[in-house]
């Protein structure tokens, strides 16, 4: 069952020491992306960044294609983690969901879309890897 925002959030702030904003945001969207809630990834996020500033959560930010791509591609993908690497290695993916992760519904979109082209490759590659090999 998934938990309430609010919930997620307050539970990732009772440890936190007051310093790196990032501690707190990063244990809430890897709940989050575990769930794929993208909107709620970002919505937190511009929280964060609105409170204490876009230079605080660089660091932040740029986790953010890891912890997707652990906690949710993974999971989700109709596909072998052999062939989410190579999509991940042939394509942008990592630099298009930070490019996406501020902006209001662009995650979602982004991550719909990666799922999809890893598909994809994944139903590309099994039907010809019987190509050319003998009866």
């Amino acid at each position: 069952m998934m938990r309430p925002l609010q919930e997620i959030l307050i539970e990732a702030l009772e440890h936190w020491d007051g310093e790196s904003a990032s501690m707190p945001a990063i244990k809430a969207i890897q709940e989050l992306a575990f769930d794929g809630r993208f909107l709620e990834v970002t919505a937190l996020l511009r929280c964060f960044v609105e409170r204490f500033g876009r230079s605080n959560l660089t660091f932040t930010v740029g986790r953010v294609p890891g912890i997707l791509l652990n906690k949710y591609v993974y999971r989700y993908a109709d596909a072998s983690h052999d062939v989410v690497d190579e999509y991940w290695g042939e394509r942008e993916a990592g630099q298009a969901i930070i490019d996406a992760a501020l902006e209001e519904g662009q995650l979602d979109t982004v991550m719909g879309k990666i799922i999809r082209e890893i598909n994809e490759k994944a139903l590309s590659r099994s039907t010809t890897s019987g190509l050319g090999s003998p009866p």
